[in-house]
């Protein structure tokens, strides 16, 4: 089979493929081909770049953004800082557990998740809510607030974390967001089902109106 691959590709077979079927690669087929000892040809696939290996197609994206960082960091040491932002990203995770979502990556006061639906995007947001509730109303840290916007297209991952026109187009929309609010792109509200009461059109994308985040 050796001889066939280009020189710096990598090809396999059919069952190897079905085997990463379910997986961030992605293959190419490039043909049938007579192998020693084979009374058939063998149905062979390239594995494509990395950069392509590494999409993520369809997925919902989530930026949330936390109002009022720059301030209180001038006012809290740096160690109650580092305890107040480390809370924060563990409400994040306490607010997507038992929903198809996860915590991809911190950057300051900015949070970037992803998940399976919008639906499920808009529900982990109203779990954060109701978390930073609690903490707002019990915890003597500085209270939470925030904004976040939800986006749904491809997601090119990277070494250093997600990338790509999807977190672009993402973080425009929440810059465009109002505060205290959650913003959707037009691409993701046409798979919201359970909370499109909640949204109401603004210019290309749809903002709550109902909620006080």
């Amino acid at each position: 089979m050796e001889k066939h691959v280009p020189t710096n590709g990598i090809w396999v077979t059919a069952a190897t493929r079905e085997v990463c079927s379910n997986t961030i690669f992605t293959f190419e087929d490039v043909g049938e081909f007579q192998l020693k000892g084979r009374t058939r040809p063998v149905r062979m696939y390239e594995l494509q770049d990395i950069e392509a290996s590494f999409v993520e197609h369809g997925t919902v994206l989530v930026i949330t953004d936390l109002h009022n960082y720059v301030g209180i960091g001038e006012s809290l040491p740096p160690d109650e800082l580092n305890n107040w932002l480390m809370k924060w990203s563990n409400l994040h995770r306490e607010a997507v557990q038992g929903i198809k979502g996860r915590v991809r990556q911190f950057i300051a006061d900015m949070s970037l998740l992803t998940f399976t639906s919008p639906d499920e995007a808009y529900h982990a947001l109203l779990n954060l809510k109701a978390l930073v509730k609690i903490h707002n109303q019990q915890d003597d840290m500085p209270n939470y607030s925030f904004k976040a916007a939800i986006q749904q297209g491809d997601l090119i991952l990277s070494p250093t974390g997600v990338v790509g026109p999807l977190v672009n187009q993402c973080f425009d929309l929440l810059h465009k967001t109002p505060r205290g609010q959650i913003s959707v792109g037009a691409n993701a509200f046409k798979h919201i089902t359970d909370y499109r009461q909640q949204f109401e059109k603004q210019g290309h994308f749809f903002v709550t109106t109902s909620l006080d985040v």
